[in-house]
């Protein structure tokens, strides 16, 4: 992980580690539909427009969540054990 990303890591945890940081992550969880169903049967667009903002929450969590580590490298398929 470089260090600019893990300056953004703090960066987000010190945005939202104060109390009007909550209140803020508050807002936005309920505004990007974090905990609801974001599914519109009748209308698909709709459907990609809510998971668009509900992706903005998971972002905004997962940086928050972040330990600064790296996470393990993906193993690509020309690196598979061939059996």
């Amino acid at each position: 992980m470089t260090d600019e990303q893990q300056q953004l890591i703090f960066n987000y945890k010190a945005t939202f580690n104060t109390d009007a940081g909550i209140a803020v992550l508050k807002d936005l969880s309920r505004f990007c539909l974090e905990n609801q169903i974001t599914a519109d049967i009748t209308n698909v667009n709709q459907t990609y427009l809510n998971e668009g903002q509900r992706r903005v929450i998971r972002y905004i969590r997962e940086k928050i969540a972040s330990t600064g580590e790296p996470r393990q490298k993906e193993i690509k398929t020309d690196e598979r054990i061939q059996l």
